[in-house]
C-alpha cells in the first residue's frame, strides 16, 4: 500500500535536500551532491565537517537530533577483522569517518523544521 507513495516521498526528500544544499552552501561543510544522470534518494543527508563532534553537540543542545550512521570505516569493523590483507591504515577513509554526520531529513519535514536545522548549523559557524 505504501509503496505507491514512494515516488512522492522521494520527491519530498529531494526538495528538503535541495533546500539544505542551497541554505548551507558556503559553510565549511561537505554536502551531498548528485552526479549528472543519477538521482539520489536522500535516505540520509550526510554532511562532513572537521568539527563534527562540536557541531553534533551544538545541534543536540539545540534540540536537533543527528546520527552517526557510519561511525567506523569498513576495514575497522569487527566483521572484517579476519581480513588481514586490508591495509592497517586508510588515512583518508578514517578521517572521513570522523567527519560525517547525518542531519534530519524526512518526507514530511516542514519548512519550519528545515529552517530550524539550517539556522542551528549556521549559528554554529558564526
Amino acid at each position: 500500500m505504501k509503496l505507491k507513495l514512494l515516488p512522492d516521498y522521494l520527491q519530498c526528500r529531494r526538495q528538503v535536500a535541495a533546500r539544505y544544499r542551497a541554505e548551507l552552501a558556503g559553510l565549511p561543510l561537505v554536502l551531498p551532491h548528485e552526479r549528472p544522470g543519477y538521482t539520489h534518494a536522500y535516505h540520509l543527508f550526510v554532511i562532513r565537517s572537521p568539527a563534527r563532534d562540536a557541531l553534533e553537540a551544538h545541534l543536540r543542545s539545540s534540540g536537533i537530533g543527528t546520527g552517526r550512521h557510519y561511525p567506523w570505516p569498513v576495514h575497522m569493523q569487527p566483521g572484517f577483522a579476519s581480513f588481514a590483507r586490508i591495509p592497517q591504515s586508510l588515512t583518508v577513509t578514517e578521517r572521513i569517518a570522523g567527519e560525517i554526520l547525518s542531519i534530519p531529513i524526512f518526507a514530511t519535514m516542514s519548512q519550519v523544521q528545515i529552517d530550524r536545522v539550517v539556522d542551528a548549523v549556521r549559528k554554529f559557524y558564526r
